[in-house]
């Protein structure tokens, strides 16, 4: 596991915005949720506020398709008729 945070001048923080990226331990209690939500790989988005994590956004790695080259055929073939016209 890794977490990493994001330092921005702006409150918003983007990845445009980033000014440095430093290595920080995983609080304890994203530990405790990530074991509730069944999460064994993913990622959390979150703040500390007041010395507590606040999880803002949880997403699972999704699967990618079982097919992926005719999938990705699929859908570049769908772009060249856009470009096609």
């Amino acid at each position: 596991e890794r977490c990493t945070r994001h330092v921005s001048p702006q409150s918003l923080v983007k990845g445009d915005d980033t000014i440095r990226r430093e290595p920080v331990p995983v609080p304890d209690e994203l530990r405790a949720l990530r074991r509730q939500l069944g999460f064994d790989y993913g990622k959390f988005d979150f703040v500390m506020h007041e010395g507590r994590a606040v999880l803002l956004d949880a997403n699972k790695t999704p699967g990618r398709a079982r097919r992926l080259s005719s999938f990705v055929a699929a859908g570049n073939a769908n772009l060249a008729d856009g470009f096609e016209g």
